[in-house]
């Protein structure tokens, strides 16, 4: 049985703001679950998976989340109502992204986290690259 192991083939990228971009490294294995952490100027970014393999074809669910740990506000903004992006690497190339045939109003988005606490995306992605193909191991 074909099986995908996530923490080598998926990279995902969470874009914050309109000019900043801020990249999580490959999820890492733990029982049960994948997730990748990285720690900037008081956000705390976290990308989870459910699982840390999948059979091919079967949808992988990735839960984006930003923490505030500082002791102020966390502010940006965003030209679109695009406020994050998940991005699919495999071999250094993208396979697929989330936004890739959606579109967004044009407009000025401000997100705010308070200190302490937590905002989260969740999205699906269904083992399929930009094209519609399913993506092989």
């Amino acid at each position: 049985m074909a099986m995908i192991n996530v923490g080598k083939v998926i990279v995902l990228v969470l874009l914050t703001g309109g000019c900043v971009k801020k990249e999580l490294p490959p999820p890492q294995q733990a029982p049960g679950m994948s997730s990748a952490l990285k720690e900037t100027e008081g956000l705390k970014l976290e990308l989870k998976l459910d699982r840390p393999s999948y059979k091919l074809k079967k949808p992988v669910r990735m839960t984006l989340t930003a923490a505030n740990r500082s002791h102020e506000s966390f502010q940006d903004s965003f030209r679109s109502a695009q406020a994050y992006d998940f991005i699919v690497r495999k071999d250094g190339k993208e396979i697929w992204r989330w936004s890739y045939d959606r579109m967004f109003a044009q407009m000025l988005l401000e997100v705010k986290i308070e200190p302490g606490k937590t905002l989260s995306y969740s999205e699906t992605w269904g083992q399929r690259d930009n094209a519609g193909d399913f993506v092989s191991a």
